[in-house]
């Protein structure tokens, strides 16, 4: 059986993914495209899960506090608008 903290650290990790593969294809990488067609339907269950176990502004926190850096400080703030939504 997970924890709560097991799938919130899964979630983080999909985040993630979504975040660098969101560069990458704005870097015109043709593998990461199809990769991030696949991850992007699981940012809406990630939000549903949270907002159902009260760890909405967790993850909020989480994308806000992270340093990104230059390379993917935009598609994070892409990602996190979707959450604040």
């Amino acid at each position: 059986m997970t924890t709560l903290n097991d799938t919130r650290l899964k979630a983080i990790r999909v985040i993630n993914n979504i975040i660098t593969l969101k560069a990458n294809v704005a870097n015109r990488c043709p593998m990461s495209r199809a990769e991030l067609e696949v991850e992007l339907p699981r940012l809406e269950s990630i939000k549903k899960w949270a907002i159902e176990n009260g760890q909405l502004t967790t993850i909020k926190l989480y994308l806000v506090q992270k340093t990104w850096g230059r390379s993917l400080q935009f598609q994070a703030r892409e990602v996190a608008a979707f959450f604040n939504n």
